[in-house]
């Protein structure tokens, strides 16, 4: 099970997860409708990352949310997903390059 809290204000969103983040929870997750320049996610409380779960925070990521996390999933799983973002970043920056060739 998960736990969803969502804190909006203007110019921010919150989203504070606990439990196991997996499958339908996670494309719950991608329905939230997020209407704000800086979307924080906090991961401190999540016990387990499928991944799909994953593929979503890394969606999350990419539009330009931010990671909260102490424990060792959490910051494991921020880790991650930065080391994905920069792969990805350095993906697309050669594809440019190759194609400019």
């Amino acid at each position: 099970m998960l736990v969803v809290t969502l804190l909006r204000s203007d110019h921010r969103c919150a989203v504070k997860l606990k439990g196991r983040l997996t499958g339908s929870w996670a494309e719950d997750l991608r329905r939230i409708p997020i209407h704000t320049k800086s979307l924080e996610v906090d991961l401190r409380e999540v016990t387990f990352v499928d991944h799909e779960a994953e593929e979503t925070l890394l969606r999350l990521r990419r539009m330009g949310a931010r990671f909260q996390g102490e424990g060792a999933l959490a910051q494991t799983k921020c880790r991650r997903l930065r080391e994905q973002m920069r792969r990805s970043i350095v993906y697309v920056l050669n594809l440019i390059a190759g194609a400019q060739q």
